[in-house]
C-alpha cells in the first residue's frame, strides 16, 4: 500500500528547506524576543512599582531657631526605627546622597543652609505608617514632619509601563500573524508548483482531510529546527540581559536571576508549542478548504 505521508515528504517543500530553516529561525526569534521582553518587562517593573508603592519619605525639618537638628533627635529617631519589629526595611538618606542627588556640594559651606533629616519605611501598613509619623512627632519634640507616600508619585509611571506594555504586545501580535501569512504564502506558492503530482495523489485515493494533515505537519517539522533554536538562542540573550539589567534594582538577586532566567526559558517553550499548534491548526483548515472549494473543482 502506498504511503502518501512518505511520497509528500520526498516531494512537497523538499527544495525549500534550507529557507524555511533560516526564515523560521529569524521571525520565530523576533517573536520569541518579544515575548521575553515582555515577561521581563512586565515583572520587573510589577516588581518596582509594588516596592515603590510600600514606601513613604519621612522629612524632618529643624526649628527656625536651630541651624542643625540635635545629634541626640536623630540617635532617638534611629533606634525607634531599629527597635520596631513591625518594620521590617527602612533606610536613612545620607546627607552626601541627597547633595548628589541634588547637584550641590557642601551645602552648608556655601549657602549656610542645613539638610533635613531623610528615611524612608517600606511597608503597606497605613497603620504602621501613621504610627511611625506620630512617633517621630513626639521624638523630634513636635518639630515640622513631612510624610510623602510614594504611591502618590506613581500614576504616571504606571501609565507609561501600560503604554509600553501594550506597544509590546501589539508588536508580538503583528510579527505572528505576519509570520502566519508567510508561511501560508509559501505554501501557497508549494501548492501551484506541485499541482499535477497533487492531482496524481488525489485520483489515487487521498482524501481532502489526509492532504491537508500531511502537507501542515511536513511544513510544520520543517519550521521546528529553526524554532528549536531561537529558542535556544533567545533564552540566552534573555539571561544576559536580566543579568546586565537586574543589579540596578534593589530587589534582584541570585535566586531572583535564576528564578527569572528558568521562568523566560519555559514561557518560551510553552508560547512556541501554542504558536505551532495554532499554526498547524490554521494550516490544517486553509489545506482543507483549499482542496475541497478550489483544487477539486478544478479536477
Amino acid at each position: 500500500m502506498l504511503n502518501f505521508q512518505d511520497l509528500l515528504k520526498k516531494t512537497f517543500l523538499i527544495n525549500n528547506n534550507s529557507f524555511i530553516h533560516g526564515i523560521s529561525f529569524i521571525v520565530v526569534s523576533l517573536i520569541a524576543i518579544h515575548v521575553a521582553i515582555f515577561f521581563n518587562f512586565y515583572k520587573f517593573s510589577n516588581d518596582w512599582i509594588v516596592g515603590e508603592s510600600e514606601k513613604t519619605t519621612f522629612i524632618l525639618s529643624k526649628n527656625i531657631n536651630e541651624k542643625v537638628i540635635p545629634n541626640d533627635v536623630t540617635s532617638k529617631i534611629l533606634n525607634y526605627l531599629e527597635n520596631n519589629k513591625e518594620l521590617t526595611k527602612f533606610r536613612i538618606l545620607d546627607k552626601n546622597l541627597i547633595q548628589e542627588s541634588l547637584g550641590i556640594k557642601n551645602i552648608d559651606d556655601i549657602f549656610g543652609l542645613s539638610l533635613p533629616f531623610v528615611f524612608l519605611i517600606q511597608t503597606s501598613n497605613e497603620e504602621i505608617i501613621d504610627e511611625v509619623y506620630t512617633s517621630i512627632l513626639k521624638i523630634s519634640d513636635n518639630r515640622i514632619v513631612e510624610k510623602y507616600q510614594h504611591k502618590d508619585q506613581l500614576f504616571e509611571v504606571v501609565s507609561l509601563f501600560k503604554r509600553i506594555k501594550v506597544i509590546i504586545f501589539l508588536m508580538l501580535l503583528v510579527i505572528s500573524i505576519l509570520f502566519a501569512f508567510l508561511v501560508l504564502n509559501i505554501t501557497k506558492a508549494a501548492l501551484v508548483s506541485n499541482y499535477k503530482f497533487l492531482e496524481m495523489i488525489q485520483i489515487m485515493g487521498e482524501s481532502s482531510y489526509g492532504l491537508s494533515k500531511n502537507i501542515s505537519v511536513s511544513i510544520l517539522k520543517r519550521i521546528l529546527p529553526g524554532s528549536i533554536i531561537s529558542i535556544i538562542f533567545v533564552s540566552i540573550v534573555s539571561s544576559l540581559l536580566i543579568k546586565f539589567f537586574g543589579v540596578n534594582f534593589y530587589f534582584f538577586s541570585d535566586n531572583f536571576y535564576f528564578e527569572q532566567t528558568l521562568k523566560t526559558l519555559i514561557l518560551l517553550i510553552i508560547f512556541i508549542l501554542i504558536l505551532l499548534s495554532l499554526l498547524l491548526i490554521f494550516l490544517m483548515l486553509y489545506l482543507f478548504y483549499f482542496f475541497e472549494k478550489r483544487f477539486f473543482d478544478k479536477v
